[in-house]
């Protein structure tokens, strides 16, 4: 969501309590902080200031979620109503039955509720189970997923997605581990360290990850081309959910489960699920292909029906929508491919072939394939149903050539308002397309054409006042003083109509005091000042983060300095600093701090040159200053790096390195970088960057190890 909205310049930062974001136009908070009460006070600074517009909780159907320990703040969320603003709710995974329960834990009447409903099941998604004969394997809930026919089958699927990412889901942490080693991905669990960072890099140039059900809320990668689960899921609900990651680009995507066949007992995972979920569960699963639907089962529970509309099988409604195997047996065959290379599916081409060698009539191409305008079949089925003339197909064709231009295109043919010339060839104002097209009032054309002061639409177009195309022409086409829509454009009370011209001589009955601009200025005005305040709000982001770095440093160094962390962690004498420590657990840790210290090289200005702290902590830099921290950062973070968690700690600092272009295995390249100044941290340099790093996952680890 903060990458979204940089990337859109718009002003976005996650809560802290103790720099609350009062710039920001939007805040990012999680349950627990929500129901806090410093974020109360904050939700009630906003209210009285009128700043509070909206409160938007995502993922809402959690809040249904009846496990014990699954963040029990998210119950308490219904305490929010006391902010008194309009909230909003967003799912993708809401069955209609539990509506009214929602409503309820929220402190709302269904009745003050107003739900918006759209399909769950994508139509771009083909949903499939795959079902592998495993003669001679066990039914442990590893050595089958290791097995050469699986591991082939996914490898298949990750080559075919070239271009898209892949994630295989698993119910245990084991099977995730196992499925990572074989296809040489990283793995994402709850007890993962680092699961910031390999979401990173899969969101970044990891095209494979193995993940759990922690891999859930928050995902936004717009181009994951294929959901593998291994065995069936634990609900309908989470499969949805899961499965409703692929294709979110819109794209061909598919949602697979692997199944070995025979394999229809419940797997010991499933104990504990609600009976009626694990119904739900065997009636997806038991679809037989070329017979049923699974669409049909899941849009049942999710959707029921929709705007008078149920679901019977797949593209009933959408010819466009992906088959799943019920409805396709034959998915399993090569023409299904998922690749972004640019290159034409092997079924849409042998579809086109066949069509042009007239072994398929237009109705039946455009029957069985995904009808996109512009595209050669729609252009040839249009020409050879009679829609379009032929020198229209030849002109269109020779268009896209480049042999022949827009405008001589329009100059040889005779203008039809809505033709696929018309609505495709971008328009030109003062082009001959502008003045010789029939200029038709409520027209595509009259509506989205950009007025030009003294251009012929502007004058000569035949508006009916009070019609849409007036309003909506002065409401969105560029606002310039003079034109049409500024001069005659009826004045509707609370519309949105920009002030009217200013005159040499400002009158008294002007409604604007100061003179005006159009609405393109303001529009340009607008986008610049959310530019300025989301790269404020971004410089405050980095700034909050070095203040939270700096004051968690000082506070470790009070507990450390001088003191053996390794000696500590394995429950011995720990008051003696690394340098003196002579335990033989102690010593890869000691030598890799002598040599840190002979060799790093800090970059101007980016640390205290004794002890590598910032210049803002530790003032020994200055002349006539001790250095007090030299006995704390290389020391700590070597004893981090090859202490007792090293073998958890080891593979994730290999990752952190590489992905920043570090080969982690040469010590002269590691000691470079530790050396060198954060892009985005002023006066902070990798060595202080990276201790904060590792010092949070210890404490991870601690946590996790009841140290």
């Amino acid at each position: 969501m903060t990458r979204r909205c940089q990337e859109l310049g718009i002003s976005c930062v996650p809560w802290e309590s103790r720099r609350p974001p009062d710039a920001a136009s939007i805040v990012l908070v999680t349950p627990e902080s929500a129901v806090s009460p410093d974020f109360q006070t904050f939700l009630n600074r906003l209210r009285w200031t009128r700043r509070l517009d909206w409160i938007v909780i995502n993922e809402c159907h959690v809040v249904l979620n009846n496990q014990r320990d699954f963040r029990p703040q998210m119950a308490q969320l219904g305490r929010l109503v006391q902010a008194r603003t309009q909230m909003v709710w967003l799912t993708a995974t809401l069955p209609p039955s539990m509506e009214v329960e929602l409503c309820w834990r929220m402190k709302y009447d269904r009745a003050a509720v107003t739900i918006y409903w759209a399909r769950t099941s994508r139509p771009n998604v083909a949903y499939w189970v795959w079902r592998p004969p495993i003669p001679g394997v066990g039914r442990g809930p590893y050595q089958w997923i290791e097995s050469e026919a699986v591991v082939a089958f996914i490898q298949d699927r990750i080559q075919r997605a070239a271009g898209g990412k892949v994630i295989i889901y698993a119910n245990i942490i084991g099977q995730v581990t196992a499925m990572a080693r074989v296809l040489g991905c990283e793995a994402y669990y709850s007890e993962q360290l680092d699961k910031a960072g390999v979401l990173a890099r899969f969101m970044g140039a990891s095209p494979v990850i193995a993940a759990t059900s922690a891999l859930g809320m928050g995902v936004d990668i717009p181009n994951i081309r294929s959901i593998i689960h291994i065995r069936t899921p634990r609900t309908l609900l989470d499969y949805a959910q899961e499965s409703g990651r692929a294709g979110q680009d819109g794209q061909r995507s598919e949602a697979i489960i692997i199944q070995p066949a025979g394999w229809d007992a419940p797997a010991p995972w499933m104990e504990g699920v609600a009976p009626e979920d694990q119904e739900q569960v065997a009636e997806y699963m038991g679809v037989v292909e070329g017979i049923g639907c699974r669409r049909v089962v899941l849009d049942e529970y999710l959707d029921g029906v929709v705007d008078g509309y149920q679901r019977r099988h797949c593209q009933d409604a959408d010819a466009r929508e992906q088959a799943c195997d019920g409805c396709d047996p034959d998915w399993e065959g090569p023409e299904v491919d998922l690749g972004e290379s640019g290159s034409m599916p092997a079924r849409d081409a042998a579809r086109e072939a066949l069509f042009e060698a007239g072994s398929m009539t237009v109705r039946e191409a455009v029957r069985e394939a995904p009808f996109e305008p512009g595209s050669m079949l729609a252009r040839e089925a249009l020409f050879k149903s009679g829609s379009m003339p032929a020198r229209q197909a030849a002109r269109e064709a020779l268009i896209e050539a480049g042999r022949m231009t827009v405008r001589e295109a329009a100059r040889e043919a005779p203008f039809e308002a809505g033709s696929m010339l018309a609505r495709e060839a971008p328009f030109e104002p003062g082009s001959m397309l502008a003045r010789e097209a029939p200029f038709k009032p409520g027209s595509m054309l009259a509506r989205e054409a950009p007025f030009k002061p003294g251009s012929m639409p502007a004058r000569e177009a035949p508006f009916k006042p009070g019609s849409m195309t007036v309003r909506q022409a002065a409401r969105e086409a560029p606002f310039e003083a003079g034109s049409i829509p500024a001069r005659e454009a009826p004045f509707e009370p609370g519309s949105q109509l920009p002030c009217e011209p200013a005159s040499p001589t400002p009158s008294n009955n002007s409604f604007c005091s100061q003179p005006s601009i159009s609405m393109a200025v303001w529009h340009t005005q607008q986008v610049q000042a959310q530019q300025w305040a989301a790269m404020d709000i971004q410089q405050q982001q980095h700034w909050t983060q070095q203040g939270l770095d700096e004051e968690m440093a000082q506070a470790e160094c009070m507990q450390w300095r001088d003191q053996c962390y390794i000696c500590a962690i394995q429950g011995g004498d720990s008051g003696h600093e690394l340098y003196a420590c002579h335990q033989p657990h102690s010593q890869a840790a000691r030598a890799w701090m002598i040599c840190v210290r002979r060799q790093v090289q800090y970059a101007p200005y980016s640390a205290c040159y004794s002890c590598g702290m910032p210049q803002s902590i530790c003032h020994g830099w200055e002349p006539g200053h001790a250095c007090e921290y030299r006995g704390f950062l290389i020391p700590m973070v070597a004893m981090m790096l090859f202490g007792p968690w090293q073998g958890q700690i080891e593979p994730v600092w290999q990752r952190r390195l590489q992905g920043i272009g570090v080969d982690g295995q040469d010590e002269a390249q590691v000691v470079q970088f530790l050396g060198q100044a954060h892009p985005n941290h002023e006066g902070h340099n990798q060595l202080f960057t990276s201790f904060c790093w590792l010092r949070r996952l210890c404490q991870e680890i601690e946590v996790n190890q009841h140290w």
